[in-house]
């Protein structure tokens, strides 16, 4: 029978696999935007194969809503995992 300690190596290494860090995260979505949307926009966090984000102005949100079906083709790119993108208003910084 395995030792706990290697059973909890084994589950970090599966669950390390399946999801990218939030820096590594982070660098990927600063490319897919231009310097000016990335003002107006963060990552909140990863759930139920959503992601969700924070934007800071209702006209933006406008802007990335009418973009949502190419940006979640290129997330599926980088996080196959994710199914659907979600925007909402709140603080940037």
């Amino acid at each position: 029978m395995d030792d706990i300690k290697s059973i909890v190596h084994q589950l970090m290494q599966k669950m390390s696999g399946s999801m990218p860090s939030p820096q590594r995260m982070e660098e990927w979505l600063k490319e897919q935007w231009t310097p000016e949307e990335q003002k107006h926009i963060r990552l909140i966090g990863i759930k139920d194969n959503t992601a969700a984000f924070a934007v800071d102005v209702p006209a933006w949100i406008y802007h990335f809503e009418s973009q949502k079906p190419q940006m979640l083709k290129k997330f599926q790119t980088f996080q196959p995992d994710i199914s659907s993108i979600r925007f909402k208003l709140g603080k940037i910084a």
